[in-house]
């Protein structure tokens, strides 16, 4: 997941950043809906990056349906530093090793 991000212009939490499609061939995954761009990992568990206090963030959230059938962020979930995000890349083939993929 290459990302090509945009400074905020304030240090409040902006809307979430679309990463360019240069030659990713996932990029065409990504979606956009009214109010964030996703990659979405299920159906009710999402990948995006965002923007916190100058901060750029990976976020991994599980969301739910409400009675209306809505799909509403859950409590469940993680933002990631960039660095935070780069050390799981980093641990990405020991993890694939030990899962036997």
């Amino acid at each position: 997941m290459s990302a090509q991000l945009e400074k905020p212009a304030t240090d409040e939490v902006s809307k979430d950043t679309k990463p360019t499609q240069d030659a990713d061939p996932n990029a065409s995954k990504w979606v956009t809906d009214e109010e964030m761009t996703y990659y979405p990992l299920s159906r009710l568990r999402r990948v995006s990056v965002s923007h916190f206090r100058g901060k750029q963030l990976v976020n991994i959230r599980e969301y739910y349906s409400d009675a209306s059938g809505e799909i509403k962020p859950g409590r469940k979930g993680i933002s990631l530093t960039v660095e935070q995000y780069e050390a799981l890349k980093e641990a990405i083939p020991a993890i694939d090793r030990t899962l036997n993929l």
